[in-house]
Order: C-alpha cells, then sequence, then structure tokens
C-alpha cells in the first residue's frame, strides 16, 4: 500500500478471501474508510452486492479482512475507519512487524483476530468511542476457537513497539472462556487464551462503567437484529487474558474503570518478572487474578481506592512475592501475600502511617531510606474522593532486610533518584516530615499498624 485511499459502499475497503498468508507492506500514507454503519445488514446471512463486488457476510466483519494471516510492515502509515464492525480482522491471526497503525472506531473493534495477535514493532495507535450496548468498542481482541490445528492458540504476545489506546471497553483481551465458549466437552483442541508482554510501551485507557448481568432492552447488533430484551456485560479492563497474563519486560501504563489486569479463569495466573507497570482502576482491582498471583520482579505501582476493591486481589489463592520493586494502595479488602510463599519481605501497612498526599519513607537505624513513596490524594487518583478511600499500603523491596528495624516517616521529603509515579526508586535520603512509627521486619510478611482486612472479592467480570 503505497499513498492508497479507499471509501467502500456496502462491503469492506479491502477482502482476501484465500486462507493463505497476506503480507500488508506500507509506504506513504494510507487511508481506509468504510462505508458501512452499525445497526444496518451487511453480516453473515446477508448477501452484499456492489456493481463489481458480490460477498457473503462471512467476510464483512472487517474494513480490511483477511481469511488468512496478515502480516504488517513497512515504514509507511495506516489509518483505518469505521462504524460498523472491526477496523482490522483476521480469522488466523495478525502480526506486526513494523510501520504506523491507527484505528478510528465507533462500531464495535479496533483490531481483531481468531487465533493470535503479535507484536514486534511498529505503532498501534486505537481510538474506540462506540457505545453500542452489548457491543461497546474494544481494542485488540483475540477470540479463540475449538480447533485441533490451533490448540493452545488464542494469545496475545507483545514483543516490542507502541500500543496506545482509549476505548469503551477492553483494551487488550484474549477472550475465550471455557464455560461461555466451548461447543464440545474435549478440551484437547482448547485454546489457551493468555496476554505475554515481552517488551515495548503499552498505554491503555478503558471509558466505559461496568455493568454485571444488566438488563437491557431493544438492544441491536452490528447487523440491525435486535432484542427486545438481553442480559449484558460490560468489563472494560485494560489487559485480560482467560487462562494468564504474563509480562517480563515493557513499560505499561493502564488506567481503567475496571481491572487494570486481570486473569479471569479459576486456573488462571498473573506472573510478573519484569517490566515497569502502572496501574489505576477507578472502579475495580489494580492487578487481579481468579488464581494465582506470582511478583518475582519488576517496577509496580498498583492503586485502587473504591471500596471494596483493591491493589493486588487473587481471592484466596497463592499471592508470592519473591523479588521486584512494588507498592499497592487500596481498600482493606486486600489478598494478603502468603507469607510461605513469599522469599522478599513484604509489607503491609495501614494507611494512618502514610496519610494520601505525602511522601512516606521507610529508614534503617542510621536514617537511610530503604523505601519511599508519595502516596497521592485522593483528589489526584480520582474525580470525587468523597466516594473513594484509602486503607492499606503494600510494599515490598530487596532493601527490606529480615530481623531489621525500621522506622516510618510520614509527610516528609525524599532525595535521591528517579521516581516513577510517585515511587523512588532509589532513595537516598529524607528530611522533615514526623516520625509515625517502627516495625521490625521479622517474617517474609510483617503487618504494620492495624488493618482489618476484609478479604478480596472474587472478579467475575466477563
Amino acid at each position: 500500500m503505497d499513498d492508497v485511499s479507499i471509501t467502500s459502499g456496502d462491503y469492506p475497503c479491502i477482502e482476501v478471501t484465500k486462507a493463505s498468508r497476506t503480507f500488508v507492506v506500507l509506504s506513504g500514507t494510507n487511508t481506509l474508510t468504510d462505508g458501512r454503519t452499525y445497526g444496518y445488514g451487511y453480516g453473515e446471512d446477508y448477501e452484499t452486492t456492489s456493481s463489481n463486488y458480490v460477498s457473503s457476510g462471512e467476510d464483512t466483519k472487517g474494513t480490511l479482512y483477511s481469511k488468512g494471516q496478515l502480516l504488517f510492515s513497512g515504514s509507511g502509515s495506516l489509518t483505518v475507519n469505521t462504524a460498523y464492525k472491526h477496523c482490522i480482522y483476521s480469522k488466523d491471526y495478525i502480526r506486526v512487524f513494523e510501520g504506523t497503525i491507527t484505528t478510528e472506531n465507533t462500531g464495535r473493534n479496533a483490531i481483531q483476530s481468531v487465533n493470535g495477535f503479535i507484536m514486534d514493532g511498529g505503532t498501534i495507535t486505537m481510538t474506540g468511542s462506540g457505545s453500542n450496548t452489548d457491543n461497546e468498542s474494544r481494542g485488540i481482541v483475540v477470540e479463540g476457537a475449538e480447533d485441533d490445528s490451533y490448540c493452545g492458540e488464542g494469545f496475545i504476545i507483545i514483543n516490542g513497539g507502541t500500543i496506545t489506546g482509549t476505548t469503551v471497553s477492553k483494551g487488550l483481551t484474549a477472550k475465550w472462556d471455557v464455560d461461555e465458549d466451548a461447543e464440545t466437552t474435549d478440551t484437547s483442541d482448547d485454546p489457551y487464551p493468555y496476554v505475554k508482554i515481552n517488551g515495548g510501551t503499552i498505554s491503555l485507557t478503558t471509558t466505559g462503567t461496568p455493568k454485571d448481568d444488566y438488563t437491557a432492552s431493544n438492544v441491536t447488533d452490528a447487523d440491525g437484529v435486535t432484542a427486545s430484551s438481553a442480559t449484558v456485560n460490560l468489563s472494560p479492563e485494560g489487559i485480560e487474558g482467560k487462562e494468564g497474563v504474563f509480562i517480563t519486560a515493557g513499560t505499561i501504563t493502564l488506567t481503567t474503570t475496571d481491572d487494570c489486569i486481570n486473569a479471569s479463569s479459576t486456573s488462571s495466573q498473573v506472573n510478573i518478572s519484569g517490566g515497569t507497570i502502572y496501574t489505576f482502576s477507578s472502579d475495580n482491582d489494580a492487578i487481579d487474578s481468579n488464581g494465582t498471583l506470582t511478583i518475582s520482579g519488576g517496577t509496580i505501582v498498583a492503586i485502587t481506592t473504591t471500596s471494596p476493591e483493591c491493589a493486588f486481589d487473587c481471592d484466596d489463592n497463592t499471592f508470592a512475592v519473591t523479588g521486584g520493586l512494588i507498592v499497592g494502595m487500596g481498600t482493606a479488602n486486600y489478598s494478603e501475600p502468603t507469607a510461605n510463599a513469599c522469599t522478599q519481605n513484604t509489607v503491609v501497612m495501614a494507611a494512618n502511617y502514610a496519610p494520601a498526599g505525602g511522601s512516606m519513607a521507610v529508614c534503617t537505624g542510621s536514617g537511610t531510606p530503604v523505601f519511599a513513596f508519595t502516596v497521592p490524594s485522593l483528589d489526584d487518583v480520582a474525580s470525587d474522593s468523597s466516594t473513594n478511600t484509602y486503607d492499606v499500603l503494600i510494599f515490598s523491596s530487596p532493601e527490606l532486610s529480615s530481623g531489621t528495624k525500621y522506622t516510618v516517616y510520614k509527610n516528609t521529603t525524599v532525595s535521591g533518584g528517579d521516581t516513577f509515579h510517585g515511587l523512588y526508586l532509589s532513595p537516598t535520603g529524607r528530611s522533615g516530615g514526623t516520625a509515625s512509627g517502627a516495625f521490625t521486619a521479622s517474617s517474609t510478611v510483617t503487618t504494620v499498624g492495624s488493618v482489618s482486612n476484609g478479604g478480596a472479592q472474587e472478579g467475575n467480570h466477563p
């Protein structure tokens, strides 16, 4: 594609009907504009025609559609606009090596495939403002499918590049769910829906209001089929892998109205071994696993202030901290780190030791800070602080030593080193403020102050 501009009628701009690889090489500035509108008939039971075009509706799901694999490269750009279904769709997998891709969508999703999405480089910018009930716009979606040829697929892998997105619903989702999507009891052909991030820069914002089993009337799909009444859900999570989310590297910023990171199967896991991660949820958990949660590395700031949600949530399953520099700010309904699974000292501290709106520091007897964080005020992290609370700070650092007595200072001034969303990476000193208390790291998990743990709430958003 070299300075191509295509505007379609009641059909895709580009349609590849053969189940083979399609190499999309971008040069110059390219634009695809879909002429279709959400709520009219172009779907799988609808024959679309123009003077030179006849197609069954199965091939009309995307403005750029391929029955086979789509592989993007080149130094040019591609902008895709649609008010119908998906900007880019493949019935197999999509891989982005390089190029600049921009999607602008008031229909359904930015990029969707069946078997997988892999990104090695390039830039993707997504704007999804479609608010059609039960079909709100998502970012990158991998469906997954029961198929012997593709067993274990249905994944999203990010190795590099830059992804920026603002969507009503989920930002990245590997969505196949055995309870909702399985058509047989045979598991040998099931996909394995996970998200793995090995690098790159990801910044995602979701804007929708979460809904669980909400009864809506006159729900219309993209092809104009209307149900007089339907039970709908909306879970605007940042990154979702039904069976797992694995992060080894990269810079990730998630600002969401639902869970920022979510693994929703009871057999799932969230495993973070590296990367620089900021998560803020205004209405749910920051990092949520319905299975286990393991942190062995990386730099993590996780914030939520809406009761009963919490910074780290894995229900009553194992929460292991074995490395990394982490801090979580949330309510008392938190998942406590599992003492016999943790090998790095972790502290659960009551909010009165480190009030919101000021800096806190944990110092040795000589006054050297081993951990420091500027606790954001409730006004900083939410538009309506009256509906938000902060009860507990959970933090862990390789600098915390067993058997050592530490003094906690609140409303202090911390010096030295860079910061990441208020978390000091290598603090060297402090001055001023007040000593709010002291503790000895007597075990791998130490509770400081009066902390009433209400227990993390089970996450069951779809």
